[in-house]
Parts: structure tokens; sequence; C-alpha cells
């Protein structure tokens, strides 16, 4: 049914900008449609190369099944052969990927943004990612070229039923052993999590949990899909309220992973990898793990500790899994709380990330606040400057750098800056936004207000 052609009204905005750093994204239906989906599976096709097969996967927006539907129709029209898995979250889709040997898969998917956008999001076999630098330049001059291939025979669409059943399997059978029961609170935000995340709880012993928004709403009607302070402020109230020992949050995609501890206090990304790293390092044979530039420096100390060794990678979940494979890490993270495994095959998995907090937890007399107090984390300070073009924001890098010579600094994204031993910035060009970030850590506050201060005053 997929070799059928529909007519659709759209028009094709080649000039869209729907070709970001790391993924295509628009709006739907102004930036992308049914018509630029059925080009892309074409150029997308045509860059895997003729007999391959690919996973094509979606999650719950309105517009990502039409999307879908036409994305594997240019696919199979350029001889790529389809295994449709249908709606998976973003970490079963790449469990998937692995799982039946594909080539690459495609997950149409506008991640964390508000409902109207839609995309894809790319990947070779290997799980490698592909975005600009890694294919997707090639890719987008093979959508705007139409420089298709022209094969002898179309691709084939195997469609699976029940696909999330293996990565199931193998989250169910590194499920702690449970020695007390822990009370949770789940907040699944009406997207691609609400269905897999009901399946692993059931199949978890002695975890009483409570559910939000559990139910497919492509509207996101109860909150928005980003799991941030105020979208998830119900969350934060029903912890506290029934004195859950920890709350989770997913984003509408569910590769993020965010964590409120029991006095309802929402937990960076670095203060949970933090805790990953202090209480898995000991029990692991490998000793690494990778954090980016901008994660607390508590997490170095930890692991250096511990006898571990800690890899610094640039900001991006592509960096993060070079690092994780070529330094080969058992553990990495992002302050943006990607979680990142050696068992994933060096992915993001946000629902093993699950399972091993639920293991610490369920096997200490300590509460994660307790956790997390006695680490004592730093304070952290953040802004950003608008910064249009490329151009404008390398000037601002530029302009920190030869302001700062005197101190030492790291420059493999943007320019991070050693003030001394407890203080740190971070001056870095967004990858998906106009602006540059600036992020700064020290245990004293006039600190963090005196570099702000600074960089303001060089920059006006």
């Amino acid at each position: 049914m997929y070799t059928q052609l529909i007519k659709l009204n759209y028009k094709i905005f080649i000039m869209s900008g729907i070709f970001k750093r790391y993924d295509i994204r628009g709006v739907y239906p102004k930036e992308i449609n049914e018509e630029i989906f059925y080009e892309l599976g074409k150029a997308i096709g045509t860059f895997f190369g003729e007999n391959k097969t690919i996973v094509v996967a979606r999650d719950v927006r309105l517009s990502s099944e039409s999307l879908k539907f036409n994305l594997v129709r240019g696919l199979v029209e350029v001889g790529t052969s389809v295994i449709d898995v249908d709606i998976v979250p973003t970490p079963t889709f790449h469990f998937l990927v692995s799982c039946f040997g594909a080539d690459g898969g495609a997950i149409i998917t506008a991640s964390h943004n508000p409902p109207e956008y839609n995309g894809i999001k790319l990947c070779r076999d290997n799980l490698v990612p592909i975005g600009l630098g890694n294919g997707l330049e090639k890719i987008e001059e093979i959508f705007r070229t139409k420089k298709y291939s022209a094969p002898s025979r179309n691709g084939s669409v195997k469609q699976i039923e029940n696909p999330y059943l293996p990565h199931l399997d193998f989250l169910l059978k590194r499920a702690p052993k449970i020695s007390k029961t822990v009370r949770i609170v789940a907040d699944l935000g009406n997207g691609s999590a609400c269905e897999f995340f009901k399946n692993l709880i059931k199949g978890i012993k002695d975890v009483e949990c409570i559910l939000l928004n559990d139910e497919f709403d492509g509207n996101f009607s109860n909150r928005l899909p980003e799991p941030k302070e105020e979208n998830i402020h119900e969350l934060v109230d029903e912890v506290r309220n029934i004195k859950a020992d920890f709350g989770i949050a997913f984003d509408g995609d569910s590769d993020r992973i965010v964590f409120v501890d029991d006095k309802g206090r929402i937990l960076p990304g670095d203060w949970v990898l933090t805790i990953f790293a202090k209480y898995l390092l000991p029990n692991s044979e490998n000793r690494k793990v990778v954090g980016e530039v901008t994660c607390t420096s508590m997490i170095r100390k930890i692991v250096n500790e511990l006898g571990g060794e800690y890899v610094e990678s640039s900001v991006g979940r592509r960096f993060i899994i070079e690092r994780m494979r070529e330094d080969d890490c058992f553990l990495g993270g992002e302050v943006s709380s990607h979680f990142y495994f050696k068992d994933t095959n060096y992915v993001d998995d946000s629902y093993y990330a699950f399972i091993k907090m639920l293991s610490i937890i369920s096997n200490s007399d300590k509460k994660l606040s307790q956790m997390i107090d006695e680490i004592g984390f730093p304070l952290k300070t953040r802004f950003s400057l608008h910064a249009e073009t490329e151009e404008e924001k390398n000037k601002i890098i530029e302009k920190i750098k030869s302001k700062f010579l005197k101190y030492p600094c790291d420059e493999k994204d943007g320019v991070k800056v050693f003030i001394d031993e407890s203080t740190w910035f971070v001056a870095r060009p967004s990858n998906t936004e106009p602006i540059v970030k600036f992020i700064a850590e020290s245990n004293e506050e006039r600190k963090l207000e005196s570099i702000k201060k600074s960089i303001l005053e060089i920059l006006k």
C-alpha cells in the first residue's frame, strides 16, 4: 500500500531550513508536510543505498502517522526495505535497529518541541547518529537536487506487531531485586512512554507507582512535551503529597528522563549522573565515565576518588556516543538528562536509567535527597545572549577568549575558562537556537555574579 500515489496539495519549501544540526525538524504543515516527507524518504533511501533495510518508527503527534506513511512511500520507491515498528519510544527504536541488524533507522518525532512541530531523527547501523558533518548534509544535498536512486525494483515493508517486547525483555532481565517497597510517581507526558512504561512497571515487583498523563495524546493537552520546571509541577506536587521515594518525567519521545527527589527537587542531569557514578562505579569492571563540558565538577571529583577516569566531551548526543565508544566508558550523561550506558550499546536509554536509579534507591538506607545533599553540589548560573548567525556566535566566543587569556581554558566546545579550583564558566554557541549560552559554576554566589557582570561588560 505504500507504493500507491497520493495527491497532496502542499507546497515543498526547499529553503525552509528544516535541516538542523542533529535532525530534520519544522512546524507542520507550514515547514514540513506529507509531500516533503515523501521526498525526504527518497533522499534518505538514496543516501543509504539500494537493497538496504532500515527501521522506521514514530511518536504520538497527530501528524506523525501520515508523515510516516509518506516517508516509507519514498523509501521503498528508491529500493529501501522498511521494518515498520510504528509507535515506540526512541530508546526502543534504537534497541530495535540493533536487534534487527538493520542498516539504520528513522524515527518521526520532534522530541521535546511543542505539538505543532515534527521531524526525523536518523541513525546508521551500530546506532551512529546522523547529523550535519556526519551524513545529514549529504541527505540535504540529495533532497535539494533530487538526484534519487532509480532501482530495478521497489523495497519491501514488514510491519512488526508488539515491537517493544525485545526491549522490554532486555530491561526486565536487568531489573533489580528490590529489598524494600519503593514508591514512585511517573509523569509519562502523554507521549510515547505511555504504553511501554506501563508494561515495564507491571513486570517489576515491590514498586508502588502513581502514573500521571499516561494516555497517548498527540495534542499534549495536559502538559507540553519538554519536562522542565513549569511543565512538571503536577509531578513535583504529587511526589511531595504521597512522600514518594522519587519521581520521573519523560519528554515527548521519552529519550530524556528527568528525576525528582523525595523533597520534590527537580534534579539536573549532571547531578543524576554524579549519583550514578558514585553508586554504580564501585561495582563496575569498567572505570570510565563521560560527561559534557557544562557538567558539574563534582563528577570528576567523585570518579577520581573512586579510582575511575572521567572523560569530558562536547555537548551533544553524537559527541557523547563517540566518546563512550572511543574510550569504552561504562556510563555517560548530559545536563539535559540523557543517560548513556555501555550495556545499551553506548547509546542513551531513559528506561535503563530508571532501572539503575530504582536499583540504587531500593538497596540503600538513604533517601535520594540525602545522597544529593551529601555530595554538596556547587552553585550554578546560566544566561544567554542573542546571536543570529554563526559568525556572530564565533565573534562572541573569540571576544571572551581574548579577555580571559590569563586563565587556563579548554576549547573543545566554545571556551571553558577555569577561574580557580572551584570556579569556571563555559561560553558555547547553541546548536539549536540563535544564542550563545553561558554556564558558570562556583561555591560562592559572589563569584558567579562577578563572572556574569564581567562578561556583560566585555560584550556591551
